[in-house]
């Protein structure tokens, strides 16, 4: 089914018609092809669209400035139902989503920031999980981190993660390691274990960790992100070269350490990584690439390059 994005505006200016949506495209005012642009606001199948005549070169417009889609609904009665319509806004849904479902995370620190970042993830329908963290759960970790209950106390937190994970998706696969990341040869021996698509690090210690994963995983991508008292920020590391084939990195500093961590912050910062993760593995360019600080005093937010 042939869809105009939904959020597209369809009118009339002078002897034109246009559509708009972050960006405007223009037709020759004609009625038929006025009206077909107001049923394909609803939808419409592809063998009306045939009997419509619709002009081809249009259509192509349209699809090329992505102000149209093709909704096959292939995900009705699943969790991604919903996911699907949004994906369709960007290309075939379909493809988009089985790179989300084959694709394996490895998530290091299930606490504040990663545990909602496990629950964003299993969200996008995310399968294959790798879970690492050393801590056991302590009843001072439930005003940031819901996955967790009191019943829960005193056990390991990536035992529980992965009784989370598999409880809303029984078909997950999920590993874990019940161990904190101190040299390059502890990530290095997980890795080698486990096909690994993208790292996110929501541990900010020891240290020098983003170093440690920057220097063990080739060109495995890595997000990471930390929260401070009044500021946030969300990285994406990669290894890029320069001309002499030298490996660039820049160290974000980490905001400055806190125990008075809240849900607000933790829960904003998890977002925009989870999200920071669907552009990696979707390979969608509509996000900004941007690594981003976030003052929480003032509510701005700054790119940083």
């Amino acid at each position: 089914m042939l869809k105009l994005v939904e959020q597209a505006i369809v009118g009339q200016e002078k002897e034109k018609i246009f559509v708009m949506y972050r960006t405007k495209v223009s037709f020759p005012y004609d009625k038929q092809v006025y009206s077909t642009l107001q049923l394909l606001k609803k939808g419409v199948s592809d063998s009306k669209m045939k009997e419509l005549d619709f002009p081809t070169d249009y259509l192509n417009v349209l699809i090329k400035n992505k102000l149209i889609y093709n909704y096959r609904g292939k995900f009705q009665n699943t969790p991604v139902e919903k996911q699907e319509y949004f994906l369709s806004q960007f290309g075939n849904a379909e493809i988009l989503q089985r790179r989300i479902d084959q694709s394996s995370v490895l998530i290091l620190g299930v606490g504040g920031i990663g545990s909602v970042i496990i629950e964003n993830l299993v969200g996008l329908g995310i399968k294959n999980f790798v879970l690492i963290d050393a801590d056991e759960i302590e009843i001072s970790n439930f005003n940031r981190q819901f996955i967790y209950f009191p019943k829960d106390i005193g056990k390991p937190k990536v035992d529980i993660a992965k009784k989370y994970i598999l409880c809303k998706n029984k078909e997950a696969n999920v590993k874990i390691y019940r161990l904190f990341i101190s040299s390059k040869k502890d990530i290095l021996d997980i890795l080698a274990e486990n096909k690994i698509d993208l790292i996110i690090n929501a541990a900010d210690s020891p240290k020098n960790i983003e170093e440690i994963l920057y220097s063990s995983v080739g060109s495995i991508p890595i997000i990471s992100g930390g929260v401070g008292f009044d500021c946030g920020d969300v990285k994406l590391l990669s290894n890029k070269t320069d001309n002499s084939n030298n490996l660039k990195f820049k160290v974000l500093n980490y905001p400055s350490p806190t125990i008075a961590s809240l849900s607000f912050t933790n829960t904003i910062i998890a977002g925009l990584m989870a999200l920071k993760a669907f552009q990696v593995i979707t390979q969608l360019e509509a996000f900004s690439e941007k690594n981003i600080n976030i003052d929480f005093k003032t509510m701005k937010i700054y790119n940083i390059n």
